[in-house]
């Protein structure tokens, strides 16, 4: 084979593996790279019947004076959610419809990533969900305890940035 032969030979194989994806040890997953990605299971309970939606989020039940449309994040009420980071599959929390960039609506008015909420008016009509029950009707925060809520989630991702 001639020195061009071996060039083209070598830029062929240089090109195919550069469009493979590879994997590292450390970031192969479980069953290695071909295997088919595992479901995700129901995010933990947590707080007063609520449900996990990240790492120190906990959303639903009976947050928000009963109505279903609160979060509570960090504090006890979530402590439950940091298991999930210890999980080796990860979580899916029910709730509902996606919103903002990455976020799933997680009660009424409220829309969570995993790692703070924010208020969305997308997830004003949120109400029972697979996996999270949200009490109140449609429009759950637009009473005091829910104007109270926002007020104090607003202050909770404050302190958090």
């Amino acid at each position: 084979m001639s020195a061009m032969g071996w060039t083209l030979l070598a830029a062929a194989l240089l090109a195919i593996s550069a469009q493979s994806n590879g994997c590292y040890i450390q970031n192969c997953p479980r069953g290695g790279k071909r295997a088919v990605e595992t479901e995700l299971h129901s995010c933990a309970a947590c707080g007063l019947g609520g449900q996990c939606v990240g790492p120190s989020i906990c959303c639903g039940g009976l947050l928000g004076g009963g109505r279903g449309g609160g979060c509570i994040v960090g504090g006890p009420l979530s402590a439950p959610c940091k298991r999930e980071n210890l999980h080796p599959e990860p979580c899916r929390p029910g709730g509902g419809s996606s919103c903002g960039l990455e976020g799933i609506c997680a009660a009424p008015g409220i829309c969570c990533t995993d790692v703070t909420c924010s208020i969305d008016a997308t997830c004003d009509d949120v109400t029972e969900k697979a996996g999270v029950t949200f009490s109140g009707a449609t429009g759950g925060l637009a009473n005091p305890t829910g104007d109270l809520l926002r007020k104090v989630l607003l202050l909770a991702n404050a302190d958090l940035e």
